[in-house]
C-alpha cells in the first residue's frame, strides 16, 4: 500500500508574522511621512493632538511643553531615553528618543529638539503596540 503526497500542500506556504523591527520600520515610515506633511503646514500640534485624541488637551502645545509631554508619557506606561546632541559615543546631530518593547530598543529618527523626539516617541509606541497586538504579538 502506497502513502498519497498531497502535492498542493507543498506550495502553500502559511505566512510567517511579521517581527518586531519589520512593524517598528514601517510604523517609523508612516509617522514621518505625516510628520513631514503636518510640519509643512506648521500643524505639528494638531497631528500630535489627532493621533493622541485619549491622552492629548486641545488647547496645549505640546511641541513646546516638555512638562504636558511628560504627563502622556506617564499615562501611557512610557519611559524614554532621551539621546541630546553630541551625548553618546556617536555624536548625533540631534535629538533621539528611545524605548524598550519586548526587549527590544526602538528609537525614533534625529529630531531637531527634545520635544519633536519625545512627541514622535508617544506616537511610535502607540503605533507599535496596536500593531503588535493586531499581528498576535504578545506585549511583555
Amino acid at each position: 500500500m502506497t502513502n498519497v503526497i498531497d502535492i498542493s500542500s507543498r506550495f502553500k506556504k502559511t505566512p510567517e508574522a511579521p517581527t518586531l523591527e519589520f512593524l517598528a520600520l514601517r510604523c517609523v515610515d508612516e509617522i514621518s511621512e505625516n510628520w513631514e506633511r503636518f510640519a509643512k503646514n506648521n500643524r505639528l500640534n494638531d497631528y500630535f493632538i489627532s493621533s493622541v485624541p485619549v491622552w492629548a488637551l486641545p488647547k496645549v502645545n505640546y511641541l513646546s511643553d516638555l512638562n504636558a509631554i511628560s504627563l502622556i508619557e506617564s499615562k501611557i506606561n512610557l519611559a524614554p531615553i532621551i539621546y541630546s546632541p553630541g551625548s553618546s559615543a556617536t555624536s548625533r546631530l540631534g535629538w533621539v528618543a528611545v524605548f524598550i518593547i519586548n526587549g527590544t530598543h526602538v528609537a525614533t529618527p534625529v529630531m531637531m529638539c527634545e520635544a519633536y523626539a519625545r512627541c514622535f516617541s508617544i506616537l511610535l509606541f502607540l503605533k507599535l503596540c496596536r500593531a503588535l497586538v493586531e499581528n498576535g504579538i504578545q506585549l511583555n
